[in-house]
């Protein structure tokens, strides 16, 4: 009985939110996927089961208004570090970040992954854009919120690691409706309220020579309805190309089952053109849900053809 109650205050501790304490959490992405050789430029066909995330999260209160987050992943069979940065508030309206985080630019790049509606074989359930836009560096970053207005300003290494030259990123929002939108993709939980949310953003590595991009999106949310857009238009040395998507769900019983849709066109050499289709079942919200996804990729050389995934997400 004294070993069960030692127990029961040390998870107590771990879990606690309050000046002092420290939380860990953690998520399982899994899947069985069936590829078409040319989807990934492999020898055969595939079929298989792969683990796409072993996510462990760190967050501690440091007391004083100074936060911890630690993020690492194991999925590829060696540990990872993904996120490392500390959190203070600079005055009343700012808050500053330092560390390895991700950069302001684009919405969905700010998502985890057991936060998506798709898990498909090449982006891992991003988009092209997303894809981008989550990549972790180095660096500093100032953001604050005004009314319906946020922003958000990075200095990070950039390609050049400690040199001279450096990843400045900006990216500025607009809730044209509602009380806004949370980090997550699709209706689960969402209120029969309009939310609305728009953003601009915008990103150099000062290492390149025309290594700028320049982003919008939008996400809107209304009952069982979920919607998000995103734009974005690269330098030269960022692929030269403008990429394009759009994803539509919705929830065809109440944060249970949904359907969900995306179609991208990457402008690419190739021309390449996506297509996915999606059922989601939410056995216990995004803590623990089932996705079956189909894929279908057209282009004039690779990606091309179908892929097929069945995922399991278990988090908490």
């Amino acid at each position: 009985m004294t070993l069960d109650r030692e127990l029961e205050n040390l998870a107590t501790s771990l879990n606690s939110t309050g000046p002092g304490g420290v939380g860990l959490s953690a998520f399982l992405r899994t899947s069985v996927d069936m590829v078409d050789k040319d989807v990934g430029g492999a020898t055969d066909d595939e079929l298989g089961t792969t683990l796409d995330n072993v996510r462990v999260n760190l967050d501690a209160d440091c007391g004083e208004g100074y936060l911890l987050h630690v993020a690492v992943d194991s999925a590829g069979g060696a540990t990872t570090l993904l996120d490392a940065y500390g959190d203070f508030n600079l005055g009343q309206q700012v808050k500053v970040r330092f560390g390895e985080f991700r950069a302001p630019f684009l919405w969905q790049g700010w998502v985890d992954e057991n936060h998506l509606l798709f898990n498909d074989h090449l982006a891992g359930g991003y988009t092209v854009n997303g894809l981008f836009a989550n990549a972790r560096d180095l660096g500093a970053m100032f953001s604050g919120n005004m009314e319906q207005f946020g922003w958000a300003v990075a200095v990070q290494n950039g390609s050049d690691g400690l040199l001279d030259e450096h990843r400045i990123s900006a990216r500025g929002t607009f809730t044209a409706m509602g009380k806004g939108v949370g980090l997550q993709e699709g209706a689960y939980n969402s209120t029969d309220e309009q939310n609305l949310v728009i953003g601009v953003g915008f990103t150099d590595d000062g290492f390149l020579n025309d290594g700028s991009a320049l982003g919008v999106d939008a996400v809107y949310t209304q009952g069982p309805l979920y919607a998000h857009a995103e734009f974005a238009d690269y330098d030269k040395d960022l692929g030269d190309n403008s990429p394009w998507d759009v994803t539509v769900s919705y929830m065809m019983t109440p944060n249970q089952w949904e359907v969900a849709g995306r179609i991208e066109d990457w402008d690419d050499v190739n021309d390449t053109t996506k297509f996915a289709g999606g059922v989601t079942y939410y056995a216990n919200g995004h803590n623990a849900k089932w996705s079956l996804e189909f894929d279908s990729y057209n282009s004039d050389a690779i990606p091309d053809g179908t892929a097929i995934a069945l995922t399991l997400t278990l988090g908490a």
